[in-house]
């Protein structure tokens, strides 16, 4: 598993299709020992985008604010939805 800690950069209303546009951007994790981070040589770069519709996630972004995001492998087929 890879973990990664992201701060929301951008939150994008799209009214005439209903839904928003959430951009988080990786940043160093102070908590994790420098020997640890992916990210050795260099602070970790790229972003990503999330297009949204359900207003209830939605509230666990807050522009400025940091989430977590763990990326692991999931067999081929496997459900987008979450358990």
């Amino acid at each position: 598993m890879v973990h990664c800690t992201c701060q929301v950069v951008s939150i994008t209303q799209y009214a005439a299709h209903g839904h928003m546009q959430v951009t988080l951007a990786p940043v160093e994790d102070a908590s994790i020992p420098r020997n640890e981070r992916i990210a050795v040589a260099s602070p970790p770069l790229g972003q990503i985008t999330l297009m949204l519709d359900n207003w209830d996630a939605l509230k666990v972004f807050t522009l400025g604010h940091y989430v977590s995001v763990d990326f692991a492998p999931v067999a081929t087929g496997a459900s987008s939805q979450a358990q």
